[in-house]
């Protein structure tokens, strides 16, 4: 009967000698979510058939075992196809013919991880719209206010740079006023001052035109943005227009050099919302500054 109830269990489990951790049996569960043939594992140690990402995260759970006879505690564990699964194991002490053994449960508790850590980056990212929109509403100086939210929403996101570049009055040309890179990332700031849009006509286009520009693989944008990226090494990007008083002031963007990246929504949203404070700060600080001038005239 046992056997029976132990094989039908949808929860993974796995018997184990307890001096030597030698595994006794495994349920149909365990095999089928962790790929293994029956014969692969039977005779092994669970050292020997190498499944958890941390070993100590068990040690830890057999000194509790050892001191309690149960423990309970959570793990990484690998499945044979190298998928890392986040579980929760409960070990218990069990008798069969005579011999004690130990039992372990093992419950796939990845996909409760994973909204977990989806719903703390969501709660952090709100935080952070928060304080970039306080920031922004600061009497401080504003460059140090801008070079503090790059920082904030750079960390946050970690891509490898955030900048904000600022046009000409005629749109003829762009200088990166404001920059944060991530570690081991080069500052390219001073290589792009008084840069021309000539040289990528495209990228004033696309961001007047589509009102973005949004790429996980560079190779798939116009050839003059190719030409430009590429040199500096960089992979995808994502940028917005800042646009004041219906005036193409200049754009605001991210960037990564390190691997081709998957622009999460998140991303994309906390982008466009932070180019947007920015946008209603500096046009709050150009009203400000004209009233001023009336002022004084």
């Amino acid at each position: 009967v046992f056997f029976n109830i132990f094989n039908s269990s949808q929860v993974m489990m796995g018997i184990t000698t307890i001096d030597s951790n030698i595994i006794f049996n495994v349920n149909k569960a365990f095999i089928q979510t962790l790929g293994y043939s029956l014969e692969e594992i039977s005779g092994k140690t669970v050292r020997e058939l190498d499944i958890y990402e941390n070993y100590s995260q068990r040690e830890i759970m057999l000194q509790q075992f050892a001191d309690t006879g149960r423990a309970e505690g959570e793990a990484t564990i690998k499945t044979k196809s190298g998928e890392r699964l986040e579980c929760l194991f409960s070990f218990e002490q069990i008798k069969i013919q005579e011999e004690d053994y130990m039992i372990a449960a093992i419950t796939n508790i990845t996909q409760r991880k994973q909204m977990e850590e989806k719903l703390k980056h969501f709660i952090n990212q709100q935080k952070l719209l928060v304080d970039v929109a306080q920031l922004l509403n600061k009497p401080d100086d504003f460059d140090d206010i801008i070079n503090t939210v790059l920082s904030l929403i750079g960390r946050h996101s970690n891509v490898s740079r955030v900048f904000v570049f600022k046009n000409t009055d005629d749109e003829q040309f762009t200088s990166n006023t404001h920059e944060w890179c991530n570690e081991g990332i080069e500052s390219k700031k001073n290589e792009f001052q008084m840069f021309p849009f000539a040289k990528v006509p495209s990228w004033k286009k696309m961001l007047l035109e589509e009102g973005r520009i949004f790429s996980e693989n560079i190779s798939e944008l116009p050839q003059d943005i190719i030409d430009l990226f590429k040199p500096l090494n960089v992979k995808s990007v994502l940028a917005y227009p800042i646009n004041i008083q219906n005036h193409f002031w200049g754009f605001m963007g991210f960037d990564e050099c390190l691997r081709n990246k998957k622009w999460l929504d998140d991303e994309i949203n906390l982008l466009l919302s932070v180019t947007n404070n920015i946008a209603n700060a500096l046009e709050r600080k150009l009203y400000l500054n004209q009233s001023q001038e009336n002022e004084q005239r």
